[in-house]
């Protein structure tokens, strides 16, 4: 390929702009202005067609601003068009780099285009010095969910979370809100993606159950939204409205004065079906959600009310009331320790593939944390709380699941117990099997809503880990504790502490 190259001068408005990789041009006032005052001081390159006509190859900015500003000439060096237009691609994705960092999108059509060109991969990844991992997820988004490619230029996120959030794009309210909860949010995500996760499975949950109910013939009335729905569209009759919909467990039928299964009830007339989540005390093996039975008018079909079960109660407004308030406090309790479960298994996730991660450095300071942790001195973990949990350290460190005899004994670790532990655990190194032992520690007394852990959060935000909002909830309604109660809480921890300090 010959080099040789001249120096022309042209009208800028005669220039043709070649694609470019950047795919916004941001003509700053400053760059105008520097422009307007002082001309082009390094000529931009291109090429003549057989027509004369100068493409601009590298320097559109420059160009796009003489332009702009009225300039009566532009300088080009002008140089045999490249052989192939990928050579020129690369060339612009080097150029471009180099004086600003192109946005995901910009490099995710480049690697496309490139692509198209005939290009594989790997090859892509050689020339362009990306990383052959990143060019196969953008080429793979790019074939499979091209419209996210579109989500991502518009709203400028990253490769990363839009091939995340291209889980859900058979979902596109989904994806939607969680475009937005990425530009507003961006460490919380992964959180919001579990949670999202869950939605999407109760939404098949519902579809499954919908499904069983109208193939049996029965009304069913989807959760939420349809049911409030349905609820406004009841009649409100002048007498006894509690009895317009009541809830087929206290209903009775018939001499034997039996509640009637779904089946009977909907041979009855006047059987209405929805979705419940199913109560923690219920085997959830079937699944989260639940069918719930509902007659309307039942006397008129032929019901009486179960006297214990049914019926308006005979209360005062203020016990009604207050039977409110208890079930309000218990549907948000629920729902608090719903939010803290899904947030613990991310926790975890994090904590074993990005925090102990024997690929990835340490943090700075992880050994002055465990000085301190061992000492029972700072907020980070909670002083001496408790005997080390050999199941969720191994855990945290992608070890094998440690055998039976082990995981009993995790809070009485015996010599035995440590050696073979720290045998599969000794290529990761003393530091990281100290941090696990004391996270492994802590994450085995962290299943439930605690206080006692806002520290040890701030401690893993500090080291990067994007909190989810109870956690973010539990920091800010934690309670700062006195000196004196921390060193009451030490020296109980300490009397009550077994004795593995060998360990």
């Amino acid at each position: 390929m010959t080099t040789t190259m001249e120096l022309v001068t042209i009208t800028p408005t005669d220039a043709i702009i070649d694609v470019n990789v950047r795919t916004k041009v941001d003509l700053d006032k400053a760059f105008l202005e520097s422009i307007r005052t002082r001309g082009i001081l390094q000529p931009p390159t291109g090429w003549r067609d057989d027509d004369g006509l100068i493409h601009i190859e590298v320097g559109q900015r420059r160009a796009l601003a003489a332009a702009e500003v009225g300039l009566d000439a532009l300088p080009v060096l002008v140089k045999p068009r490249h052989d192939a237009e990928a050579d020129r691609l690369i060339d612009q994705l080097a150029e471009n780099d180099r004086r600003e960092q192109l946005s995901d999108s910009e490099h995710v059509a480049a690697y496309e285009q490139l692509s198209l060109f005939g290009l594989p991969a790997d090859e892509i990844a050689k020339k362009t010095g990306a990383k052959r991992a990143v060019v196969r997820q953008a080429l793979k988004l790019t074939k499979e969910a091209p419209e996210m490619v579109a989500v991502m230029r518009e709203h400028e996120l990253t490769l990363d979370q839009v091939a995340e959030i291209a889980e859900f794009r058979e979902h596109p309210d989904l994806v939607v809100s969680l475009t937005d909860f990425a530009k507003k949010m961006p460490e919380s995500l992964p959180h919001e993606l579990g949670r999202t996760r869950e939605l999407v499975r109760e939404r098949a949950e519902v579809a499954q159950l919908r499904a069983e109910a109208e193939a049996k013939g029965w009304k069913f009335v989807g959760p939420d939204d349809e049911w409030e729905q349905f609820l406004s569209s009841l009649p409100v009759p002048e007498v006894d409205p509690d009895l317009v919909l009541v809830e087929l467990e206290s209903l009775l039928l018939g001499e034997e004065a039996l509640t009637p299964s779904p089946e009977a009830a909907h041979a009855q007339g006047g059987l209405v079906a929805t979705v419940v989540p199913r109560p923690y005390w219920e085997n959830k093996t079937e699944g989260t959600l639940k069918l719930e039975y509902w007659v309307l008018n039942p006397r008129e079909h032929g019901y009486t009310i179960d006297d214990g079960t049914a019926g308006p109660r005979d209360t005062s407004p203020e016990e009604e009331e207050r039977l409110r308030e208890v079930d309000a406090r218990r549907a948000k309790m629920a729902q608090r320790q719903q939010d803290w479960e899904r947030a613990t298994k991310i926790r975890r996730e994090w904590i074993r593939d990005d925090l102990l991660n024997d690929r990835k450095k340490l943090p700075a300071d992880a050994a002055q944390i465990l000085l301190e942790e061992r000492l029972g001195r700072g907020p980070t973990l909670p002083p001496r709380w408790y005997s080390p949990d050999i199941t969720h350290t191994a855990a945290l460190l992608a070890l094998p699941p440690v055998p039976g005899e082990i995981s009993t004994a995790a809070h009485n670790m015996t010599d035995d117990i440590a050696n073979q532990f720290f045998k599969a655990a000794e290529a990761l190194g003393p530091t990281r099997v100290s941090l696990a032992l004391a996270l492994g520690r802590v994450e085995g007394q962290a299943d439930r809503y605690e206080p006692r852990l806002a520290g040890y959060l701030q401690q893993l935000a500090a080291w990067g880990y994007g909190l989810a909002s109870i956690e973010s909830d539990l920091i800010t309604e934690a309670t700062p504790t006195t000196e004196h109660e921390t060193t009451a809480l030490a020296a109980t921890d300490t009397a009550s502490d077994t004795d593995t300090e060998g360990v």
